[in-house]
């Protein structure tokens, strides 16, 4: 309802904001990932809602992973082995705040992709087309990818659900930010 969208527009101000100072020393759109401790606390619908914000102050975004209701067909590593293949797999759907891409994250080999030279060459690439790229990430507690994704985004926005998200795995998160397992991150409590 409205309260949802007046928050997204302030979570939109902020990253605005925070990102600001990056933007006069780094070319380029900005990567941003979406993540949470655990399945269904919100980071696929903040990470949709977000880009959404983003597109209409006019900003291309790209979503990059989310499990969307619309598409079917999950982007494989083989397509994502080239920019040229990448950029073939991108859907175009402007209901849903920009382009996405549907990846199909239970591939094992996901992991150690995301992790590859090629794949931040991609990524590279991907911040020369978009203002923003998004990834909505697999929750911490089930795959390593946010680790791996926090270090090529400039902001990772972890996703707190007050009914279901439990104090020990925010508890967690500090230690992994005190450990430098992770950085440039933020709570976004999701009620």
């Amino acid at each position: 309802g409205r309260q949802t969208e007046e928050a997204i527009r302030r979570l939109r101000s902020n990253l605005l904001s925070m990102m600001q100072e990056e933007e006069e020393q780094k070319e380029g759109g900005k990567v941003i990932s979406f993540v949470s401790y655990r399945s269904g606390e919100g980071s696929t619908h903040t990470a949709q809602s977000t880009a959404k914000a983003m597109a209409a102050i006019g900003k291309s975004t790209l979503i990059i992973g989310a499990d969307f209701p619309k598409s079917e067909k999950k982007t494989t590593l083989e397509n994502m082995n080239s920019f040229e293949n990448l950029s073939k797999a991108i859907i175009n759907a402007q209901d849903e705040g920009g382009s996405l891409l549907p990846v199909d994250w239970n591939d094992a080999r996901w992991g150690d992709f995301i992790s590859s030279d090629q794949f931040a060459q991609i990524v590279k690439k991907l911040r020369e087309k978009y203002d923003f790229v998004m990834f909505d990430s697999r929750p911490i507690a089930e795959a390593s990818d946010a680790f791996v994704l926090n270090k090529i985004s400039d902001q990772t926005l972890y996703v707190f659900q007050i009914k279901k998200s439990l104090k020990k795995d925010l508890k967690e998160i500090d230690k992994c930010v005190d450990k430098g397992e992770l950085k440039n991150i933020s709570i976004v409590v999701n009620s």
